[in-house]
């Protein structure tokens, strides 16, 4: 069991220097001398490496937690102690383990997350106070300790109910959730978080009009543009697609419409909606919960040959594949499961925002525009335009900046050479 634990930190160790430390590829650094100033490049290098720091002493924390409780015998004894306070109460114990686990993870976490506001505060990037932030924190374990605890508790409802099928009922039954939860997000989660404003009823009402055109040339049934006050959190810019069947809309920041917006000019406020729109048209919500269905099944069979393997065995002596004390595992093994499928996941998402990012220069067919509005969105940002290939690899969910230019500037060349 010690060299599981060492060969896990060996690997963590390795991926952090990776996606730190190594170089920029000469190409992607030559391209992005190109379109932004040394000034540009070297804050967006600067603010991603102390982002970085902060992201990866969390993760080892958490990991370092997770790992002492199973593998020095404390998750056996945790279940143990459980059951005895429940009196034997099988799925009681299975949830305070889980949260004993949670209450854990958080202990550690919460200094690092304010060490990253107070990160966010020194560039300039938010101003709420101390205060506002906690309370939005502990808005959000909460649902997240329900939603989990929901799962936690299904999860082993089958293990310990249908022990040979569950893998699989279980894969659907996360599929299930998945559909649920982009149903429910933007009418009932979101709006805990934000106000939504629908858009012809803020200062931009006037865009209301080329959206509805833009939709139409798109073929995109459009109920809702919703406008975020994502001011009240920090400067950060963005727009998502969002929700599921009925409850499908596109969310707009406030602040990517007043940056965006300075000169009254949309042109770049529409190369940023018709890549969401993209979204939309590839149907790209419900291609991703088909995909984590099946990496949920692969993963949860995985998982049921594990804890199979460590029934009666050290360090957690299972006495069952669904006992308490594998929980602590259970929560160990998704983190270091979602880091192994990254790039496979992390792959698929760029493919996807690809995908969008050509339906918004084919609806748009203005190259330069989109140029222009990738360059923004960096700059504003902060966004490290230099990423070597380890870290897009293993955490870049979107192409990088100069990727997403140099195809606009091919697609430019092969309509000019059309013509």
């Amino acid at each position: 069991m010690r060299w599981i634990v060492l060969a896990g930190l060996a690997f963590f160790l390795a991926l952090f220097a990776l996606t730190t430390f190594a170089p920029a590829d000469a190409d992607i650094e030559a391209q992005a001398r190109t379109h932004f100033s040394t000034t540009d490049i070297e804050r967006g290098r600067e603010f991603s490496f102390q982002r970085r720091l902060l992201f990866w002493t969390g993760t080892f924390l958490q990991l370092a937690v997770l790992a002492g409780i199973v593998f020095s015998g404390l998750a056996r004894k945790l279940a143990d102690s459980c059951l005895t306070w429940t009196r034997g109460r099988w799925l009681l114990a299975v949830l305070l383990v889980g949260a004993v686990c949670y209450l854990a993870e958080e202990a550690v976490a919460l200094p690092v997350a304010l060490a990253r506001l107070e990160n966010l505060r020194a560039w300039g990037m938010t101003r709420r106070s101390t205060s506002d932030w906690l309370l939005e924190r502990c808005l959000s374990h909460g649902l997240s300790a329900v939603a989990e605890g929901i799962v936690l508790v299904g999860l082993y409802l089958l293990m310990r109910c249908v022990p040979r099928a569950w893998p699989v009922l279980a894969a659907l039954g996360g599929m299930a959730v998945g559909v649920v939860f982009a149903l429910i997000l933007p009418i009932w989660i979101a709006p805990l978080f934000n106000t939504f404003t629908p858009l012809e009823k803020t200062e931009w009402g006037y865009l209301r009009e080329p959206v509805a055109e833009l939709a139409r040339r798109g073929g995109v049934p459009v109920d809702e543009i919703l406008v975020m006050d994502a001011s009240r959190q920090g400067s950060h810019t963005n727009a998502y697609f969002t929700g599921f069947g009925g409850t499908r809309r596109i969310v707009l920041y406030d602040t990517l419409l007043r940056q965006h917006m300075k000169a009254k000019d949309w042109r770049e406020v529409e190369v940023i909606l018709a890549h969401e729109m993209g979204h939309w048209q590839h149907d790209h919500i419900v291609t991703g919960i088909m995909i984590g269905g099946v990496a949920a099944l692969a993963g949860f069979c995985l998982l049921s040959w594990i804890l199979q393997r460590l029934v009666g065995r050290p360090p957690l002596r299972l006495t069952s594949p669904h006992d308490p004390a594998g929980v602590p595992l259970l929560m160990l093994l998704v983190v270091v499961g979602t880091w192994l499928a990254a790039p496979v996941g992390n792959a698929i998402s760029r493919h996807f925002e690809r995908q969008a990012d050509l339906v918004s220069l084919e609806m748009t067919r203005n190259p330069e525009i989109f140029i222009d509005a990738e360059i923004r969105l960096a700059r504003d940002n902060i966004s490290n335009v230099t990423p070597n290939r380890w870290s897009i690899l293993f955490m870049a969910t979107h192409p990088p900046a100069v990727e997403r230019i140099r195809m606009a500037e091919d697609g430019k060349k092969s309509s000019e050479a059309g013509r």
